[in-house]
């Protein structure tokens, strides 16, 4: 029998036997039996942060010991009281009443067992069978930290991190967190790590950040082995570590924590770390995905969409990215409103494409702000307005996105929603161009080469084309093709005229096409 039952042993008499006398417990089982349950209201308290490993903890013991639990609380042991009320609380093989949870708690907090002012605390700040009272949470709180019971003080920094009962008061945030992690409270070590990285409330120190993150990690907390394998990826407190980083990364992404999923997806991905795997990636951004992470959730409905390590479904992506989109996930806002646009995915709607390039162009994303002054200036959904298409151009070119530059160059060079000044738009052309946008590039080499803005000079007018035609700029690709053919800008070379013509020609370029049949005659 478990040695924390509190009860009576009754020996069955043998024949011809005196019957043995009723064995009870000694006061060292009695003191053995309050050492367990102190012991598991600490443990339940040490994981509370980790709603499921809070269960899992009590859950085995609860089965086969709550009536015990219940029994030795009547009797006033302010940890059965606890237990009880946890188990009541959560729901634990027991059905949840808060009301009576609360009850609980509350008697335990008056013997001034410091888990139950806590968890009296916890009730009272989320209205948990009882009126909820932020005064009454802080009281108890307040209690329960200063008998040093280290959940308790994570708490009171939390609170003064967030400014929950209490003025927000950082500096304040971190002296609770340090003595969380003195006593190596894992969410306390993460929440001083987060105060270090940050320079929140203490001065900024990568070296202690990392030192906390690892010590949090150590103990199983998710949300450091998350931090650490970034700051290890990044070598921020030192030299990078992708190798370690990616054992934590790791850690974390099995123990099904989705930040932890997506991110390793992301590495994946991108070939950081690790060596690049599109299926992989997936692999990852799926499991995310199906917890809800917005993150992975969004990659997840991409990777669908472009059949980037899955086989191409662009309805199904279509899907993701707009569970994500009306989660307020502002690319996936932008990416929803590029497939009403173009018609992928989904039927082609102009004005719906407008109304999410809205939301998140308002929300300062480059690319929508781009979309916003396309659509304006080509009429897309909405009345043209070249007025308004240059605003959203310049909004964009302030966040220094090449292709809005680019189109606000074209504005200046056409006089389209701002008055007509070529030698401005070429200036914006170059920036642009020397950012690598195509499409700048391809604008400024038609410039030098009919001086537009500048003087003609068709060697640099050329270069431009050329440097756009590489990067896949199909105009660029047929004006290269003319330039060789016509020996414009550069040396006269048939072969290099066919080459050119036929890149712009298998992409439904018709002038390449018509060059390539005037030059196989």
């Amino acid at each position: 029998m478990n040695s924390i039952f509190i009860c009576v042993l009754l020996a069955i008499p043998c024949f011809g036997q005196d019957p043995t006398p009723p064995v009870r417990q000694t006061p060292a089982i009695q003191e053995k039996a309050k050492s367990e349950t102190q012991l598991l209201v600490a443990d339940v308290c040490k994981s509370y942060f980790d709603e499921s490993k809070s269960k899992k903890v009590l859950e085995t013991q609860a089965k086969k010991n709550f009536k015990a639990w219940q029994a030795s609380a009547q009797k006033g042991d302010s940890s059965c009281m606890v237990l009880c009320g946890f188990c009541l609380w959560s729901g634990i093989v027991i059905e949840k009443d808060k009301t009576e949870a609360f009850i609980w708690f509350q008697k335990a907090a008056e013997l001034k067992n410091a888990a139950g002012q806590y968890f009296l605390s916890e009730c009272y700040s989320k209205g948990d069978g009882v009126a909820q009272n932020i005064n009454a949470s802080m009281t108890y709180l307040t209690k329960a930290a200063d008998q040093h019971l280290a959940v308790a003080e994570t708490t009171m920094g939390r609170n003064f991190y967030s400014g929950t009962g209490v003025k927000i008061d950082q500096a304040k945030a971190v002296e609770w967190f340090k003595k969380a992690a003195a006593q190596q409270e894992s969410e306390g070590q993460c929440m001083l790590a987060d105060c270090y990285f940050f320079g929140l409330g203490t001065r900024k120190d990568n070296a202690l950040a990392t030192k906390y993150y690892r010590e949090a990690a150590i103990q199983g907390h998710e949300d450091a082995e998350y931090k650490l394998a970034q700051r290890l990826m990044e070598g921020s407190a030192g030299k990078k570590d992708p190798q370690e980083a990616i054992k934590w990364l790791r850690l974390a992404a099995e123990e099904k924590y989705p930040p932890a999923q997506s991110l390793l997806g992301n590495y994946y991905r991108h070939g950081n770390g690790v060596k690049e795997d599109q299926v992989e990636a997936v692999k990852w951004f799926r499991l995310a995905a199906e917890q809800g992470d917005i993150y992975g959730m969004s990659c997840y409905g991409v990777s669908l969409f472009w059949g980037e390590g899955v086989t191409k479904n662009a309805a199904e992506g279509v899907k993701w990215i707009r569970k994500c989109a009306a989660k307020d996930d502002v690319y996936s806002q932008g990416m929803l409103g590029r497939c009403y646009l173009e018609g992928e995915g989904i039927d082609k709607n102009e004005k719906e494409a407008v109304k999410w390039f809205t939301k998140a162009a308002r929300k300062n994303d480059v690319y929508a702000q781009c979309m916003m002054g396309i659509c304006n200036f080509e009429g897309l959904g909405l009345e043209q307005d070249h007025k308004k298409a240059f605003e959203w151009f310049t909004k964009a070119s302030k966040q220094n996105d090449p292709y809005s530059i680019a189109l606000l160059g074209r504005c200046y060079l056409e006089g389209k929603g701002v008055e007509q000044d070529e030698e401005e738009g070429v200036k914006q052309l170059t920036k642009a161009a020397k950012l690598g946008d195509p499409f700048g590039q391809a604008t400024l080499g038609k410039c030098y080469m009919q001086g537009i803005g500048v003087d003609v000079d068709e060697k640099e007018g050329f270069a431009w084309y050329k440097k756009s035609a590489e990067r896949n700029y199909l105009w660029a690709q047929e004006r290269v093709g003319w330039c060789y053919e016509e020996g414009i800008g550069t040396d006269l070379s048939t072969t290099e005229a066919i080459k050119w013509y036929k890149k712009a020609a298998a992409k439904g370029n018709e002038a390449a096409k018509e060059a390539l049949g005037r030059l196989n005659k």
